[in-house]
């Protein structure tokens, strides 16, 4: 027996007094069209389309306008968006893949406030987007500014911990430099910290040498354990900048004369590591992938 069950309507988004019927996968939509026409160019010019041309599309459950190309789910989190009061804020208990989908949606459909809102949500602290998304929205020109800093993040991603379906979006190549990269950064990181620095301990100025080696032991092994622990480990920039600070376990015991030196001493090779981010940074948006 053949299934002739036509199109359901939306639970929540199908409304009695709506004013335009939208078909999404096999789900109708009965909204309002002055609430579209007020946030969304797309929408405004396909009525104005649709006004010269006629036909009663969307007047109807038999004649709605229909969307392809779109899931029923991800054009009901965006109605969601339009029907909620616009104080709501990026804070909101809004889930990632909500905030995701709005995005996504609001970009093909031209919703520049829908957008502002969840590019917000996905910046923020609560939800985090990992940097395998971030490239992805990026390298597909939905957030392009999210570029660079998607693929520092991506370098700083430990490599184990990406899944098969983070390789399927990011592609062999870029997959490849990613790999190179992190082996690369992982070498100079292991240099610097096998090997303490020499501290010149000038007598005029640095009273007790053994207080000095001591401050600079402990340093080195809380350097060792923050920027190789499995999970988010400190870039050798962001300790240059706590060790400048004076922000690292052990410096106290040292004397400003000794510290100062170390700081001069390490200095241009922590910044080593840098220069190979922007190097493979820039290699990966070389990648013909763009």
């Amino acid at each position: 027996m053949t299934d002739t069950a036509g199109p359901t309507h939306h639970p929540e988004y199908y409304f009695e007094d709506g004013s335009i019927i939208f078909l999404v996968e096999d789900v109708s939509f009965n909204i309002h069209q002055s609430k579209l026409v007020q946030h969304s160019e797309f929408f405004k010019d396909m009525f104005l389309s649709k006004e010269t041309g006629g036909g009663g599309e969307g007047q109807s459950d038999e004649h709605p306008i229909k969307i392809p190309d779109t899931l029923a789910v991800d054009f009901a989190n965006l109605l969601w968006w339009l029907y909620t009061p616009q104080i709501i804020s990026p804070d909101h208990q809004i889930t990632l893949a909500v905030a995701y989908s709005i995005l996504v949606l609001s970009h093909k459909y031209q919703f520049p406030l829908a957008f502002d809102f969840a590019a917000a949500a996905l910046n923020g602290p609560r939800l985090n987007l990992p940097a395998v998304q971030r490239f992805d929205l990026a390298r597909c020109r939905i957030v392009p500014q999210w570029l660079l800093p998607s693929i520092y993040g991506l370098l700083q991603t430990p490599f184990a911990s990406l899944t098969s379906a983070d390789a399927r979006v990011l592609g062999p190549e870029t997959l490849r430099v990613v790999g190179t990269a992190q082996g690369k950064i992982e070498g100079i990181c292991k240099g610097l910290t096998s090997f303490k620095p020499e501290l010149p301990h000038p007598h005029n100025l640095c009273f007790n040498k053994a207080a000095c080696m001591h401050g600079l032991h402990i340093c080195w092994a809380r350097l060792g354990v923050i920027i190789h622990r499995p999970e988010h480990p400190v870039t050798l920039s962001e300790a240059l900048q706590r060790i400048e600070a004076g922000g690292m376990p052990g410096l106290d015991c040292m004397s400003l004369a000794c510290f100062r030196s170390l700081v001069d001493t390490i200095r241009p090779a922590f910044e080593g590591e840098a220069e190979m981010y922007n190097f493979y940074a820039t290699a990966i948006t070389k990648l013909k992938v763009f």
